[in-house]
């Protein structure tokens, strides 16, 4: 499908499925090291880790497995719901990544595809149910989601 919808050559594809694997155990083991609970006794201090909620992910064209599978995978690990919208130029490739969560267990609503182009992205950004945006793609769409959450801070926003 990367191949089909990209251009690129076998090869190149190959190689980011390959990557896109050795993200998830990166991902695992990123969390098992920062994800811990501590309590103070003294102070009566605690550090705990929640979920944030629904985090939005909108992924790229150029690498539409490996990125996008950069921000679910931690997503999904730290307990979040995904809502998932592939590059418009890569759809099969976002069905794909659907259907492999699906048969690999994960329960149904916790990862959401959709599809659409920058105006259902828009609309995306935009619902307040959002806990964050996670956007892999150009200077210019990035600078717009940035004002679109403007006076959001309760929404995480990383931008690549």
């Amino acid at each position: 499908a990367i191949t089909m919808e990209s251009g690129k050559p076998l090869w190149e594809s190959n190689g980011e499925v390959t990557t896109a694997i050795s993200k998830v155990a990166n991902s695992i083991e990123a969390i098992e090291a920062r994800r811990w609970e501590s309590f103070d006794t003294t102070s009566r201090n605690a550090i705990r880790f929640r979920p944030l909620g629904c985090m939005l992910v909108l992924g790229p064209y150029n690498l539409p497995l490996h990125l996008p599978g950069a921000h679910i995978v931690p997503s999904l690990l730290a307990g979040n719901t995904v809502l998932f919208k592939p590059s418009e130029k890569s759809p099969a490739v976002g069905e794909w990544i659907q259907r492999a969560w699906e048969q690999a267990g994960l329960p149904a609503g916790v990862l959401t595809l959709f599809h659409g182009s920058v105006e259902q992205a828009k609309h995306a950004v935009s619902l307040t149910s959002l806990s964050g945006v996670l956007f892999t793609g150009s200077h210019r769409a990035g600078v717009e989601i940035h004002r679109q959450l403007a006076g959001r801070p309760e929404c995480m926003l990383a931008l690549e």
